[in-house]
């Protein structure tokens, strides 16, 4: 294997592996990867091989959403990065984006979004899976019956080429990349006009296209 940017890359996805899950979301009942686990790792892999990962925030937006009854507002944070994979030979610049929600203050939510995107960022690069076989957002009933077809860690979706200004929630991005790919695992591909841009809209479109797909494969 030659000795260039993509080759380093491809020995630290090597040398990564597969990691196992080691936090639980208690309130949603599954299992995940840790943003600790992934940077440290990810990043040691990266290093071995001389690669570093130099992120840079393009853009940053928060979004109150009055909850009312006199509870905290929601706060929505994103953030939009320019991410730069080097070697110092060869670079790689990637557009990309993290999300994060906080009900205290708003700092907290943008430094959510810095770690979420982060974190996502290494994931994608370094073809690592998202820490069990279905994907984060199954529920119970599908880990008892087996009905979900099962599949090995999947290679998750393209990073998305443009994201606009209009806010999607952390936990709204995390359920639509667990659907792609758990869709992607299956054979499924979404449109290009789903991957090219994604808005609130149309990222319910593209929940509804995969949905219909799958009811069609598991007929």
């Amino acid at each position: 294997m030659s000795d260039t940017l993509a080759s380093k890359i491809a020995k630290a996805s090597i040398e990564v592996g597969s990691l196992a899950a080691d936090k639980r979301n208690k309130e949603q009942n599954y299992d995940y990867l840790s943003a600790d686990q992934i940077l440290q790792k990810a990043g040691d892999a990266l290093s071995r091989n001389g690669v570093v990962i130099i992120p840079s925030i393009t853009f940053t937006e928060i979004k109150t959403t009055d909850r009312g009854q006199g509870k905290p507002p929601r706060l929505d944070a994103q953030v939009s990065f320019l991410m730069t994979v080097t070697d110092g030979a060869e670079k790689h610049e990637s557009d990309w984006v993290g999300f994060g929600t906080d009900y205290s203050t708003p700092d907290k939510a943008v430094y959510k979004a810095i770690t979420s995107g982060h974190k996502y960022f290494e994931m994608k690069l370094l073809n690592i899976g998202i820490g069990n076989e279905d994907g984060e957002h199954e529920n119970g009933e599908e880990k008892k019956t087996g009905k979900v077809a099962q599949s090995a860690p999947v290679r998750n979706p393209s990073p998305v080429t443009k994201v606009t200004n209009e806010i999607i929630t952390a936990a709204e991005w995390e359920a639509f990349e667990a659907l792609s790919g758990k869709a992607k695992g299956m054979g499924i591909k979404l449109p290009e006009y789903y991957r090219s841009k994604i808005t609130p809209a149309t990222l319910n479109g593209a929940k509804n296209y995969i949905n219909q797909e799958m009811a069609k494969v598991t007929k």
